[in-house]
């Protein structure tokens, strides 16, 4: 068998505008080889908007479902519960294309072939189910929950500095 190495390195730190680069020096741009800007172009779609407009919507909702049914007055404890939810939200949000990214970098270490998205996602399926979506969910939740606990109070204290209601 032989051995493949992967540099590991220069996968994780790349990004969308490296891979996006060889088709402003190339004279047809149109056939630059894409495939893998997919996952980091989702990413990064995913980081910039989604997931801040599903963080901010969630928290707010249920900040309002809260406090209209009595179950919690305003204050600290409210934007901790309303964070927490907000947090889960984001992130089983995130995680199946960050569980896809991850299996794509992986198979083409491993193999030295470029797995399109739409096998490496029959592949989680077959094998794992729905459920291989969520593979380390708890790690994501770990290293983005304190985020949460942090920015949404302070985004609630800028909020009543500045005279804004919720959405």
């Amino acid at each position: 068998r032989s051995e493949t190495r992967c540099n590991l390195r220069s996968v994780q730190n790349s990004s969308f505008v490296e891979k996006i680069s060889p088709a402003t020096r190339t004279p047809n741009p149109a056939k630059v080889n894409t495939r893998r800007c997919t996952p980091c172009a989702q990413r990064t779609s995913r980081v910039l908007g989604g997931v801040r407009g599903r963080q901010l919507a969630s928290y707010d909702h249920t900040k309002t479902v809260l406090l209209r049914r009595n179950l919690m007055e305003e204050g600290g404890r409210l934007h901790i519960v309303a964070a927490l939810v907000s947090g889960v939200v984001a992130t089983t949000c995130c995680n199946p294309p960050d569980v896809l990214k991850s299996r794509m970098m992986v198979a083409a270490c491993e193999s030295g072939a470029r797995p399109s998205l739409a096998r490496v996602a029959l592949a989680v399926w077959r094998v794992d189910g729905l459920l291989g979506f969520m593979r380390g969910w708890g790690a994501s939740y770990a290293r983005a929950g304190p985020t949460f606990f942090i920015q949404m109070p302070v985004v609630e204290a800028l909020r009543t500095a500045f005279g804004v209601d919720n959405i």
